[in-house]
């Protein structure tokens, strides 16, 4: 009861956007969904793209409303502090290509009040095989996004640098989840995913994108044809919660595809005993 009051207290207080931040009004619905004091998991199967073949694998996303410091871009351990209220999403992807197994994570954390160009306060990715692992983070800073990343591989080595503002790829899960009507349009200029960027070893920077939205009774699709051919389209629920159901995304001849397995709500940090195993069954997790 305590953290809800004070999700409250903090959606109030971050309403107050400074700068050209535009202002986003939460429905009673949407925090009587997010302010409940628990995240919504979602487990998918995936089929996943790589090396010239398509690979089998799950992916999980976990959705869940925070507090969080807008200075130093890390989860409040005092909520009563100065902060805001964010939307945070650790979506993990999970397959094999051969011998060895692949391991991706990507963290967004998402203003649930304000928003400019961008929605994205600060993003984290990491990829662990066999030969390896990288790791990124991107935060949003007054003089742009600030990027560091850390890879094996030579001509990638570690990165520091600053990259215009601009939408992500990587915010488009979120911002879907916050208010899909907010969604751009037409021609548009976004830094690709960071999945992408590691998978295809292209370099962070800016892309020209043509994006759509469309919907009818049962699902809605966000599609974004990306200037390299890539194309991502997302599929979600047409009302509210617009839970993500699955996603395509094609490049090279190939299509990664991913649909939704099963979908809970639930307090997961506090089910860390071997009793609790039997909530990964729920999700249809082995």
């Amino acid at each position: 009861m305590k953290i809800n009051i004070i999700l409250l207290l903090l959606f109030i207080i971050s309403s107050c956007s400074p700068g050209d931040d535009k202002v986003r009004s939460l429905s009673d619905d949407f925090k009587e969904y997010w302010f409940d004091g628990r995240a919504e998991i979602i487990s998918f199967d995936l089929q996943q793209a790589r090396y010239g073949e398509i690979h089998e694998g799950h992916a999980v996303m976990i959705f869940v409303s925070e507090p969080f410091s807008r200075e130093k871009q890390v989860k409040l351990d005092n909520p009563e502090d100065e902060g805001i209220n964010v939307m945070k999403l650790n979506f993990i992807r999970k397959f094999t290509t051969g011998i060895y197994p692949y391991s991706t994570m990507l963290s967004t954390f998402c203003p649930l009040t304000s928003y400019g160009e961008s929605n994205l306060l600060k993003m984290t990715f990491s990829s662990q095989e066999w030969c390896g692992q990288v790791f990124s983070q991107l935060n949003n800073r007054s003089d742009g996004f600030m990027l560091e990343s850390f890879s094996y591989f030579e001509k990638e080595g570690d990165q520091r640098l600053t990259i215009p503002v601009t939408i992500t790829e990587d915010e488009l899960w979120t911002r879907i989840r916050l208010n899909p009507m907010e969604l751009p349009q037409g021609k548009i200029s976004i830094l690709p995913s960071m999945m992408a960027s590691r998978l295809q070893h292209f370099p962070m920077t800016g892309q020209q994108a043509t994006a759509s939205f469309s919907k009818d009774s049962s699902t809605a699709e966000y599609r974004v044809e990306f200037e390299d051919d890539r194309i991502l389209r997302i599929y979600f629920e047409p009302e509210f919660p617009n839970a993500i159901t699955g996603w395509d995304e094609t490049t090279g001849g190939l299509t990664t595809r991913a649909r939704k397995r099963k979908s809970l709500k639930l307090p997961y940090w506090q089910l860390n005993k071997n009793k609790d195993q039997i909530w990964r069954d729920s999700l249809d997790l082995k």
